[in-house]
């Protein structure tokens, strides 16, 4: 027989490792231009950040990097911010709070801003929930950010104004862009687009998002469970008054704990599968009070369990992590 259950158990376990620290070198330049190296908390989330968390040294308290004082912060030369006044257009992008003006609308704001490509010509990423944002800068002048709207055209059809072709073809003249129609608005086609114009003007250039890891890590967990039990009663049947409940004997399960460690958003995420086998044997007294007679019954019961799961991993500092699990349950006996 098989059965499935759904199970949605929030599994709490605590773990003392030396796996993936939460926090990394890096640095940070403040208010009066002093560069402070320091440890940076893993920036694990899509959106720009408005501030950061960091410690002068391990064992230091942690401490908050704010944009009102902090004019650049990075970590290497994988990740870098720098605070930047700029305008951007915060049109949404969702289908559902598109607006009908084609047109960028633009306000003027402070923004810690990403470095994809820093050269001659320099290309800035920001992110919202709602929307993403690219801006580009040639010679050191101000930033501009390349426009992307979609808007509500006639007959509710959603429109899209590619102004950023038109502003990369004026701009980056360095780089064949007689046809632009197929230039997306996405970080692969511009920072390719941007490399390329730094590489033909012949000028040294840095790209701070190199290819990611696309490899996972797989581990592997042999595991031998021992239980101790004993079987309950019920007195459903008109034909006996009752069934001795068993003493109690030591059952065993064994498995394997497959886990596949994704590889990107700083491998949080993994996929579990934990087959296990179980058995149990046992043996009880049905009396028969009514005919006095006594009738021992044998009970040799295996299963499979095959829960199929997701794993969540929240880290605290270089020793400890704290871990959800959310399985789904298949059972087989």
């Amino acid at each position: 027989m098989k059965k499935y259950h759904l199970l949605i158990a929030m599994l709490f376990n605590l773990f003392m490792l030396n796996a993936q620290v939460a926090f990394e070198e890096g640095y940070f330049i403040n208010e009066q231009d002093e560069k402070i190296d320091c440890l940076i908390k893993n920036l694990d989330r899509p959106n720009a950040p408005r501030s950061f968390t960091y410690k002068l040294t391990t064992d230091a308290p942690e401490e908050k990097g704010k944009m009102s004082e902090v004019k650049e912060f990075g970590m290497g030369e994988r990740i870098k911010f720098v605070r930047h006044e700029v305008l951007i257009d915060r049109s949404s992008n969702l289908p559902s709070e598109l607006n009908k003006k084609r047109g960028a609308e633009f306000e003027k704001e402070t923004l810690f801003l990403k470095i994809l490509v820093k050269g001659e010509a320099s290309l800035y990423f920001y992110q919202h929930k709602k929307f993403k944002r690219f801006f580009y800068q040639l010679n050191g002048n101000d930033l501009e950010q390349l426009v992307y709207k979609r808007y509500l055209a006639k007959t509710n059809r959603i429109g899209t104004n590619n102004r950023f072709r038109q502003q990369l073809k004026v701009s980056l003249d360095c780089v064949d862009l007689t046809s632009t129609k197929n230039l997306s608005y996405t970080k692969k086609d511009l920072v390719k687009l941007f490399e390329s114009y730094n590489k033909c003007k012949e000028v040294a250039y840095i790209t701070y998002e190199p290819k990611k890891n696309n490899i996972g890590k797989i581990h592997l967990w042999l595991k031998t469970e021992a239980m101790y039990s004993s079987l309950g009663y019920s007195l459903s049947d008109i034909y006996y008054d009752r069934i001795n409940k068993s003493k109690k004997s030591i059952n065993y399960q064994y498995g394997l704990s497959i886990e596949y460690v994704l590889p990107f958003r700083n491998k949080k995420w993994s996929i579990l599968l934990e087959p296990t086998y179980q058995t149990y044997s046992d043996e009880v007294e049905r009396l028969y009070e009514f005919i006095e007679v006594t009738e021992k019954i044998s009970i040799d019961i295996t299963s499979l369990e095959v829960p199929l799961g997701i794993r969540y991993y929240m880290y605290f500092n270089k020793d400890a992590k704290l871990y959800f699990n959310v399985h789904y349950l298949m059972d087989w006996y």
